[in-house]
């Protein structure tokens, strides 16, 4: 997970410098002359960038969330009279986020393609 979490976050990096980049270049290019020479509409220019960075944070939450309700450790045993009734709903709940997962794997497609 947590090489997962890197490379994600590097695209994520990566996705906004191109942006930041763009944005000082536009500029650059705009105050050398008396009338705009780059005048695009960024929206569409960035749509395709916008739309992995945003595939990219999602995919983050479910590497945090695998972290979290799928971990590889054994559960501690929990004491009192609900001790039982805790382990039941904390195996539950990562029984069901093992469904989620299990989907999201089976994809015939790439989930970061957009």
């Amino acid at each position: 997970v947590d090489s997962c979490l890197l490379s994600l976050q590097q695209s994520i990096d990566a996705g906004e410098a191109w942006k930041e980049v763009y944005k000082k270049t536009a500029y650059a290019v705009n105050s050398r002359g008396p009338k705009p020479a780059w005048n695009f509409d960024t929206s569409s220019i960035f749509a395709h960038i916008d739309a992995f960075v945003q595939r990219c944070r999602d995919m983050l939450e479910v590497c945090w969330a695998q972290s979290q309700f799928a971990p590889q450790t054994d559960l501690p045993v929990f004491g009192g009279t609900r001790g039982p009734e805790i382990t039941k709903s904390l195996l539950n709940i990562q029984r069901d986020f093992k469904k989620l997962v299990s989907g999201l794997c089976g994809l015939n497609y790439s989930i970061l393609d957009v």
